[in-house]
C-alpha cells in the first residue's frame, strides 16, 4: 500500500516519471499479495478467522489503492 500511495505523491508533485518507478514497485507488491490472498482463500476454504478475514480485506484494498495510484499518474500527467 505505501509504495502506490508514494506515486500518488509523486504525481501529485508532478514527478510523474518516478511516480511510474514506484508504481512498478507497487505493481511487484501487488502481485505478491494477490497470491496470497488467493493461496489464503484456498486454504481456509473460505472460512476465515476474524484475523484472517482482516488480512484478505487489506489485501483487496492494496489493489484498491493501486488503481487509483495509476488513475492519478495518469490524470496529472495530462494537466
Amino acid at each position: 500500500m505505501n509504495f502506490s500511495n508514494k506515486a500518488i505523491e509523486f504525481a501529485k508533485d508532478r514527478k510523474i516519471s518516478k511516480a511510474w518507478q514506484i508504481l512498478d514497485i507497487a505493481e511487484c507488491a501487488l502481485t505478491c499479495t494477490n497470491q496470497v490472498h488467493d493461496q489464503l482463500w484456498d486454504l481456509t476454504k473460505g472460512n476465515l478467522t476474524s484475523e484472517e478475514f482482516e488480512i484478505f480485506c487489506q489485501s483487496e484494498t492494496v489493489l484498491t489503492i493501486f488503481n487509483q495510484a495509476v488513475r492519478t499518474i495518469k490524470s496529472e500527467k495530462n494537466k
